[in-house]
């Protein structure tokens, strides 16, 4: 008998403290968009990691996130540069110049 009691508040306690963390997992959550689980992979693997990411499509760490280099094509033009993700897309003679530091502009 007293066996079973001491099992009925084992489980009490365990459903508790279950409780207890998630409120403390949906309080996480609402203001850091991460849960307990995320916040330990993060500090456990140095970076920023949270399952709302992954359930957006992205990857579940910001540091894993692939960025492809886009292509970009920049000409000198009457005002400063124009940059194209074409390569001479009004087929002029225009010389292509280093498109570093410059806004590619889209056409349409």
């Amino acid at each position: 008998m007293r066996t079973l009691v001491t099992i009925v508040i084992v489980s009490l306690l365990a459903l508790a403290a279950c409780n207890e963390l998630s409120i403390f997992g949906t309080a996480s959550v609402v203001t850091t968009d991460k849960t307990l689980a995320d916040h330990a992979v993060s500090y456990l693997s140095g970076k920023d990691c949270y399952t709302v990411r992954k359930q957006t499509g992205r990857s579940y760490c910001k540091e894993d996130e692939r960025n492809p280099t886009p292509t970009v094509h920049c000409y000198r033009n009457l005002g400063g540069v124009s940059c194209y993700e074409q390569q001479n897309p009004y087929g002029d003679r225009r010389k292509e110049i280093g498109a570093e530091g410059y806004q590619v502009q889209r056409q349409e």
